[in-house]
Order: structure tokens, then sequence, then C-alpha cells
């Protein structure tokens, strides 16, 4: 039943993902309406999914790859939607809504965690807020990595003085660049939380604060990126592509850190969140 639910959001998407196109190539108003209600109707029936998962696992169903891909999914398009509210840039959902297709087929494709399991870990209730807040973090990362992608699509055009048909639909390169101060500034606090949050349940659970295993190498590198940028925005004046750059390095070591939580599990970060898995009626009970 999930999947099947599932399925019909990534087909919402699809619908979603080329009325954007067309909104981008043929500046039609109605293409990013038609866009936006597509990709709420798929957001409903993937909180639905997410909602259901919840009701088997117990627990925040981020346990598994599958899992976690779905969430993130979910998250990028509901960040999208709300950014799009407020900022009216239809022309990021057509590159924002094939990402979030991409990562929700990928989702259907690797096998799930089985109904009915909850991973140790993953029964503490901080926890899950945890990792919660380290796939908002993750999705709001995305949304900037897209802005700074449209970046720098734009500034090539407005530099080599050859407007294409995007330069028209795309936003300016000061709202884009605005646009990606302010995502990475909030993705940054979230990550923030999530490394902190880690750290003190890392004492708890294994009696040290940091265990530099590859997640954990990874993540605080991806940190360490986003703080210099932050840093050379507000003390250096660094604005543009620069910026852009650092953006998209800053998010490709933030994937692998996540990716390879589960591609490559090692260390403390197992890729499973802990072993065994408790039966649902043990904890209930």
């Amino acid at each position: 039943m999930t999947r099947s639910l599932l399925s019909a959001a990534c087909h919402a998407y699809s619908v979603a993902g080329v009325a954007y196109l067309v909104h981008l190539v043929r500046l039609r108003g109605r293409s990013s309406t038609v866009g936006a209600l597509a990709l709420a109707a798929g957001l409903l029936l993937h909180a639905t999914v997410i909602v259901m998962r919840y009701q088997e696992m117990v627990v925040t169903p981020v346990s598994s790859l599958a899992d976690g891909l779905s969430f993130t999914a979910w998250l990028l398009v509901a960040a999208f939607l709300i950014l799009d509210r407020v900022y009216k840039l239809p022309a990021l959902g057509a590159f924002v809504t094939p990402l979030a297709l991409t990562v929700t087929v990928s989702a259907l494709l690797v096998p799930s965690s089985p109904p009915g399991e909850i991973p140790a870990l993953l029964g503490i209730p901080g926890l899950v807020a945890h990792v919660i807040v380290a796939f908002l973090g993750m999705a709001l990362f995305a949304l900037a990595g897209g802005a700074a992608v449209l970046y720098l699509v734009q500034e090539r055009q407005v530099k080599g003085k050859r407007f294409g048909f995007a330069f028209s639909r795309l936003p300016s390169l000061e709202v884009l660049d605005e646009l990606n101060r302010r995502l990475v500034v909030f993705g940054f606090a979230m990550l923030s939380v999530t490394i902190a949050t880690g750290a003190l349940y890392a004492k708890n659970r294994w009696g040290a604060y940091w265990s530099w295993d590859p997640k954990e190498t990874l993540s605080l590198l991806a940190w360490a990126i986003f703080g210099a940028l932050i840093a050379a925005r507000f003390q250096g004046g660094w604005r543009g592509k620069r910026v852009a750059l650092l953006t998209m390095l800053g998010l490709v070591v933030l994937v692998s850190s996540w990716v390879g939580l589960f591609a490559f599990p090692s260390g403390h970060h197992s890729g499973s969140f802990d072993a065994p898995a408790r039966a649902v009626g043990e904890r209930r009970g």
C-alpha cells in the first residue's frame, strides 16, 4: 500500500516537473500553477506514506536508506513549496522537482526496513528530533545548491551577453544570491544543531562525544565549508560565483556523508542506527 501511494506521488511529481519545465521554456503562468498543484498533491500522498510508515515502525521512519531518501524528498518538496509561496520562484521548480522525483524513485527501488521492527537508537525520542533536524538541514542545503546552479547559469548569460531563453525566466542574480544566503544560514543552523545533539547522544551512548567515523568526519567537513562560506560573506564580503561554487562543494560533501552512512556503513553510524532491532510489540508492552 505504501509503495503504491509512493508511486502515485512520483507520478504527481512527474506532472509537476513537466509543468515547471513548460513554464521555464514558454513562460506561461498557468503552467506554474499546474506544477504547484501537482506538487502539492504529490506532497500530500507522500505525507500519507510517511504517516503509514510511522504507524508501522512506531518511530519516524528514517531507519533505512529507502525511508531516509523518501523523507528527504518530502522535506525538499515541502521546503520548495514554502519558498515558492514566499519568493515566487517557479523557475526553481524545474530543477527541484526532477531532483525530488529522482530521490523518491530511488526510495522505491531500494528495500526498506520490514514493518514491526524498531532500530534500537531510534527508539529514543530525542534522537528522532536529531535525525529530523539533520534531514531538514539537508533539504535546505539542496535548495541552496539549486539556487547556486541557477546563479551560475544566469551569470554565464549576463557576462557573455548571450541572453538565451532562460534569462527572462530565471530570477535576477541579486535574488538568487540572497536566496542562497538565507538557505545556507538556516541550513548551517540545522547542521550545527545536528552535530551538537549527535555528540551529546554519542557521549551518552558510547562514552565519547566524537569518534571520527566517516559520517562524523564528512559532516564536520561540510559544517566547516558552510561555516567558512558564511564567514566569507559577512566578514570578507564574498558574493556571487565564489559563494555559489562553495555552496555546491559543501552540498557534495554533505550528501556524501549521508549516502555513505548507508552505502558504506562503519563505526557507530552503521547505517541502521543500531542492531539488533526490537519488536514493536516489545516496545509497546
